[in-house]
């Protein structure tokens, strides 16, 4: 997938296999337990590895909270892409709004 101006941020969870993400200049290869962070309105792009596929969680979001998140990454030097120690919790709490946005939706369907 690539864009080249996207309003919102992405915020992305690999659960398995490994990818690649192309950003500001660098390649960064992906695996089970890493998180990535594009800012919005960055050129980038990303793709799953053919041998290994990745399975991954994503989400593009947008608002005021933004700015202040890109200075928090910049502040901890946390750069774009991190490993998450406990990748697992924060998978289920994916799942957790998944389910809870299902149910809303069911509900009103």
């Amino acid at each position: 997938m690539e864009r080249t101006d996207i309003s919102e941020a992405v915020f992305m969870l690999c659960l398995d296999g490994c990818g690649s993400v192309d950003y500001k200049g660098g390649k960064y290869e992906i695996q089970r337990g890493d998180t990535v962070f594009l800012e919005p309105h960055t050129p980038h792009r990303y793709e799953a590895n053919e041998e290994n596929p990745w399975t991954i969680f994503w989400v593009h979001f947008s608002g005021n909270g933004i700015a202040g998140l890109c200075t928090l990454f910049q502040k901890y030097n946390m750069g774009h892409v991190f490993r998450l120690e406990n990748y697992q919790s924060a998978a289920d709490e994916f799942k957790n709004i998944v389910m809870l946005l299902s149910e809303n939706l069911d509900a009103i369907g």
